[in-house]
């Protein structure tokens, strides 16, 4: 085998053992990143629950305060402010 072969040997060599390591650290990336995502949507189930239980005890404390002046526009800001937060997170109200 001549100098010319044996270098083009030794690069492909090379080439595949980057290649390899690439993989690997692709694979290492792809499945901290699968962690995130799984953490994220965990987080935001938590929060989605959390909207839930705010509107509905809104929805509540509205209907008791229902005839007592001052507390409607309040009770009105709260619902704006959950609504939307709501919107970001994707809850259909």
């Amino acid at each position: 085998m001549d100098d010319t072969m044996q270098k083009i040997l030794e690069i492909v060599t090379e080439t595949q053992e980057d290649v390899a390591e690439l993989r690997r650290e692709f694979r290492t990336d792809i499945s901290g990143l699968q962690q995130d995502v799984t953490t994220m949507k965990e987080d935001i189930a938590y929060i989605k629950a959390e909207l839930r239980d705010i509107r509905s005890r809104l929805d509540k404390l509205e209907e008791q305060v229902r005839g007592q002046s001052g507390y409607a526009k309040e009770i009105d800001l709260l619902m704006s402010r959950v609504s939307a937060v709501e919107a970001k997170v994707g809850i259909k109200a």
